[in-house]
């Protein structure tokens, strides 16, 4: 077996990376994609991208058998989605992935795996029922808006980050929204033309934000990072705030999806209000990330 880790894919590395999801994907009709970039990683020269090869030395045409991904916002946590074509399971590939991301991880002190998996993947499941420590922590729901644009109507004023307004961006993030090493996310909203920042503001000072990105589904709009900040949460803010994004969303694609954790049923019960519904779930387990 080799193993090749790297911070940045190749275009042929993508090309191999996505033929090996289709081809895993397709027993069970699996969905959940995985994300191919690292300019949200708190440290983007930190490898996230991990292939295996039945072959100790592979040649550029030969097809990777498993291939493992780290998600890394924050040190807090490593979200992974990984892949075995199903011609190359119980094999130990995930396992030895496994092994070597958590070199990496233990040595940039990120202490916690956190693993995504379908509802309907028993192949996924079966294997985290054998991994030490691994417990469910959530789900989420990705949910779909496709009525018309709405008109808001509010106390919120709407302002885009752009280079200018990157420090102030970055002020709110870190001292009303509580965020840690956000210099590549602030970074990724500004310079990325696909993506786009905004900052609600109330009275002249940031109060909430929220995010699109373009480039992530094709045709729709992709709504993150959407919040108000804690000391002026229970107001009424937040629905304000999400008719502002809509309509921000919806006036550069007919289509809008959010992702929502299951446990925060507040901001849930605003967006099944708002007309979005639920098209697709991942289940999250936790575990240590562990020597050896």
């Amino acid at each position: 077996m080799y193993i090749f880790e790297t911070a940045v894919l190749t275009p042929r590395q993508t090309e191999q990376v996505r033929a090996l999801e289709q081809a895993a994907c397709a027993p069970e009709a699996l969905e959940n994609g995985a994300w191919l970039s690292n300019e949200l990683n708190f440290d983007r020269a930190l490898p996230c991208f991990y292939l295996a090869w039945p072959q100790d030395a592979p040649g550029p045409e030969d097809a990777p058998a498993a291939f493992l991904t780290l998600f890394l916002p924050t040190r807090e946590q490593a979200e992974v989605v990984a892949f075995t074509h199903p011609a190359h399971r119980r094999r130990g590939y995930f396992k030895a992935l496994c092994a070597r991301a958590a070199a990496r991880c233990r040595a940039a002190g990120i202490p916690e795996f956190l693993f995504a998996v379908e509802p309907r993947s028993a192949g996924g499941r079966a294997v985290l029922e054998t991994t030490p420590g691994c417990v469910w922590s959530h789900s989420e729901y990705r949910m779909e808006y496709t009525g018309p644009a709405p008109v808001p109507a509010g106390r919120l004023a709407l302002q885009r980050v752009d280079a200018d307004g990157a420090e102030p961006y970055r002020l709110f993030l870190e001292n009303d929204m509580g965020e840690a090493d956000v210099d590549n996310y602030v970074a990724a909203s500004v310079e990325n033309p696909e993506r786009a920042a905004y900052l609600a503001m109330l009275d002249g000072a940031p109060v909430g934000m929220f995010h699109i990105n373009l480039g992530e589904h094709p045709g729709r709009a992709f709504l993150y990072g959407v919040g108000i900040s804690p000391g002026r949460r229970g107001q009424g803010l937040g629905q304000e705030l999400m008719l502002l994004a809509l309509a921000e969303a919806r006036a550069m694609r007919d289509g809008v999806v959010l992702d929502v954790d299951s446990g925060n049923a507040p901001a849930y019960h605003i967006y099944q209000k708002l007309g979005f519904c639920v098209t697709f779930q991942v289940d999250y387990f936790r575990a240590p990330v562990r020597a050896g």
